[in-house]
Protein backbone atom coordinates (compact mmCIF):
# COMPACT_ATOMS: atom_id res chain seq x y z
CA UNK A 1 0.00 0.00 0.00
CA UNK A 2 1.40 3.61 -0.85
CA UNK A 3 2.23 5.77 1.92
CA UNK A 4 -0.92 8.16 1.06
CA UNK A 5 -3.31 5.41 0.73
CA UNK A 6 -1.70 4.25 3.97
CA UNK A 7 -2.17 7.39 5.83
CA UNK A 8 -5.94 7.79 4.63
CA UNK A 9 -6.91 4.20 5.50
CA UNK A 10 -5.65 4.79 9.41
CA UNK A 11 -7.63 8.21 9.37
CA UNK A 12 -10.53 6.49 7.92
CA UNK A 13 -10.34 3.27 9.80
CA UNK A 14 -9.81 5.81 13.17
CA UNK A 15 -6.25 4.02 13.93
CA UNK A 16 -4.65 5.54 16.34
CA UNK A 17 -7.49 7.55 18.11
CA UNK A 18 -9.34 7.00 21.24
CA UNK A 19 -10.71 3.38 21.89
CA UNK A 20 -11.24 1.06 25.08
CA UNK A 21 -9.36 -2.01 24.94
CA UNK A 22 -10.46 -5.31 24.19
CA UNK A 23 -10.32 -6.42 27.41
CA UNK A 24 -12.40 -3.50 29.15
CA UNK A 25 -15.48 -4.93 27.19
CA UNK A 26 -17.98 -7.73 27.93
CA UNK A 27 -19.92 -10.33 26.03
CA UNK A 28 -21.54 -9.20 22.71
CA UNK A 29 -19.46 -5.82 22.84
CA UNK A 30 -15.67 -7.51 22.97
CA UNK A 31 -16.70 -10.04 20.61
CA UNK A 32 -17.31 -6.55 18.21
CA UNK A 33 -14.39 -5.03 19.06
CA UNK A 34 -12.28 -8.15 18.06
CA UNK A 35 -14.24 -8.07 14.78
CA UNK A 36 -13.45 -4.67 13.84
CA UNK A 37 -9.97 -4.84 14.99
CA UNK A 38 -9.39 -8.12 12.71
CA UNK A 39 -11.27 -5.91 9.32
CA UNK A 40 -9.31 -3.05 10.43
CA UNK A 41 -6.10 -5.12 9.95
CA UNK A 42 -7.14 -6.71 7.12
CA UNK A 43 -8.45 -2.93 5.30
CA UNK A 44 -4.95 -2.12 5.64
CA UNK A 45 -3.18 -4.99 4.83
CA UNK A 46 -5.34 -4.58 1.56
CA UNK A 47 -6.67 -8.39 1.62
CA UNK A 48 -10.42 -7.44 2.24
CA UNK A 49 -11.97 -6.29 -0.69
CA UNK A 50 -14.83 -4.03 0.09
CA UNK A 51 -15.74 -1.18 2.55
CA UNK A 52 -17.23 -1.85 6.07
CA UNK A 53 -18.66 -0.06 9.29
CA UNK A 54 -19.80 -1.34 12.51
CA UNK A 55 -23.68 0.58 12.94
CA UNK A 56 -23.70 2.48 16.21
CA UNK A 57 -27.24 1.28 16.96
CA UNK A 58 -27.20 0.26 20.53
CA UNK A 59 -29.91 1.89 22.68
CA UNK A 60 -29.59 0.24 25.74
CA UNK A 61 -31.97 -0.09 28.59
CA UNK A 62 -31.46 2.78 30.42
CA UNK A 63 -31.72 5.37 27.81
CA UNK A 64 -34.49 8.21 28.06
CA UNK A 65 -37.43 8.19 26.02
CA UNK A 66 -36.78 11.64 24.64
CA UNK A 67 -32.86 9.90 23.55
CA UNK A 68 -35.15 6.92 21.31
CA UNK A 69 -37.41 9.22 19.98
CA UNK A 70 -34.40 11.46 19.44
CA UNK A 71 -32.62 8.58 17.46
CA UNK A 72 -36.01 7.41 15.99
CA UNK A 73 -36.65 11.06 14.22
CA UNK A 74 -32.77 11.39 12.77
CA UNK A 75 -33.36 7.79 11.42
CA UNK A 76 -32.09 5.10 13.61
CA UNK A 77 -33.50 1.63 12.44
CA UNK A 78 -34.41 -0.98 15.39
CA UNK A 79 -32.68 -4.07 14.05
CA UNK A 80 -30.02 -3.18 11.66
CA UNK A 81 -27.22 -5.65 11.72
CA UNK A 82 -23.90 -4.65 13.55
CA UNK A 83 -21.66 -4.79 10.26
CA UNK A 84 -22.31 -3.51 6.98
CA UNK A 85 -20.32 -4.81 3.78
CA UNK A 86 -20.31 -3.07 1.03
CA UNK A 87 -18.42 -3.97 -2.36
CA UNK A 88 -18.52 -3.70 -5.96
CA UNK A 89 -22.26 -4.66 -7.24
CA UNK A 90 -22.98 -6.08 -3.54
CA UNK A 91 -23.50 -5.42 0.29
CA UNK A 92 -23.65 -7.64 2.93
CA UNK A 93 -24.41 -7.40 6.81
CA UNK A 94 -23.59 -9.61 9.68
CA UNK A 95 -25.17 -9.60 13.42
CA UNK A 96 -23.06 -10.55 16.18
CA UNK A 97 -24.61 -12.69 18.66
CA UNK A 98 -22.63 -13.49 22.06
CA UNK A 99 -23.34 -17.57 22.59
CA UNK A 100 -26.70 -18.16 22.68
CA UNK A 101 -28.52 -15.30 21.93
CA UNK A 102 -31.06 -14.73 19.35
CA UNK A 103 -32.42 -12.51 16.63
CA UNK A 104 -34.61 -9.83 18.16
CA UNK A 105 -37.91 -9.47 16.52
CA UNK A 106 -36.88 -6.39 15.44
CA UNK A 107 -33.57 -7.89 13.32
CA UNK A 108 -35.95 -10.10 12.36
CA UNK A 109 -38.13 -7.79 10.77
CA UNK A 110 -35.33 -5.90 9.30
CA UNK A 111 -34.23 -9.14 7.85
CA UNK A 112 -37.44 -9.63 6.20
CA UNK A 113 -38.12 -6.56 5.21
CA UNK A 114 -34.78 -5.04 3.91
CA UNK A 115 -32.13 -8.14 3.86
CA UNK A 116 -34.54 -10.61 2.27
CA UNK A 117 -36.19 -7.86 0.14
CA UNK A 118 -33.58 -6.80 -1.68
CA UNK A 119 -31.50 -9.83 -1.80
CA UNK A 120 -28.31 -9.21 0.02
CA UNK A 121 -25.89 -11.10 2.13
CA UNK A 122 -26.81 -11.96 5.69
CA UNK A 123 -25.28 -13.78 8.20
CA UNK A 124 -25.46 -14.91 11.98
CA UNK A 125 -21.90 -14.98 13.74
CA UNK A 126 -20.92 -15.77 17.53
CA UNK A 127 -16.96 -15.69 17.01
CA UNK A 128 -14.21 -14.29 13.97
CA UNK A 129 -13.89 -17.49 13.24
CA UNK A 130 -17.42 -17.45 11.67
CA UNK A 131 -16.85 -14.29 10.50
CA UNK A 132 -13.91 -15.19 8.35
CA UNK A 133 -15.48 -17.70 7.01
CA UNK A 134 -18.89 -15.81 5.88
CA UNK A 135 -15.99 -13.21 4.39
CA UNK A 136 -14.41 -16.07 2.39
CA UNK A 137 -18.23 -17.35 0.74
CA UNK A 138 -19.01 -13.83 0.20
CA UNK A 139 -15.46 -13.68 -1.67
CA UNK A 140 -14.16 -10.58 0.00
CA UNK A 141 -11.35 -12.26 1.94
Amino acid sequence: MKAENFNLATRVLGINKRSITENKLKGEERLCCQIANFLKSESLKGTLKCGWFHVANEFGTKASHYMIAKRNSIGVIAGVPDFVFFWDGGYGFIEVKFEKGRLSQSQKDFYDYWIKGCDSKFGVVRGLEEVIKILEKWYLL
